[in-house]
């Protein structure tokens, strides 16, 4: 056997031994853009229900009503322990962000979003 087969049959392995080493970085940082991305869309959402209940408010319903339109605007997977705040002529709607990193619980993640419509 030559040198340099040997030194080719030294190496065999080596690029799945760096992927392997490189994997946990790639979940992370996959995980990192995936909650990025839930936090986008909670706060779209937040927005489209303060507007939707700011309509309502503006058509002059209760309070009562302007919070339940604000609460089901939301997507289901968002509506748990979002609420909706009737102050004057502003709706204020908070939605906790949903936390993927398994295990892990964050009460602190909450978006809050406004509206204000002028009544009719």
């Amino acid at each position: 056997m030559t040198a340099t087969a040997r030194r080719l049959a030294a190496d065999r392995g080596t690029a799945a031994v760096e992927a392997l080493g490189g994997l946990p970085w790639l979940l992370l940082a996959g995980l990192l853009v995936w909650q990025l991305l839930l936090t986008a869309a909670a706060a779209a959402a937040a927005e489209h229900a303060a507007r939707n209940a700011g309509l309502v408010q503006a058509r002059g319903a209760t309070a009562v009503q302007v919070g339940d339109t604000a609460v089901s605007s939301l997507s289901p997977w968002l509506r748990s322990g979002a609420t909706a705040v009737v102050s004057g002529g502003r709706v204020t709607v908070r939605v906790p962000v949903p936390v993927v990193a398994p295990g892990v619980r964050s009460d602190a993640l909450v978006l809050e979003r406004s509206a204000t419509f002028p009544a009719q």
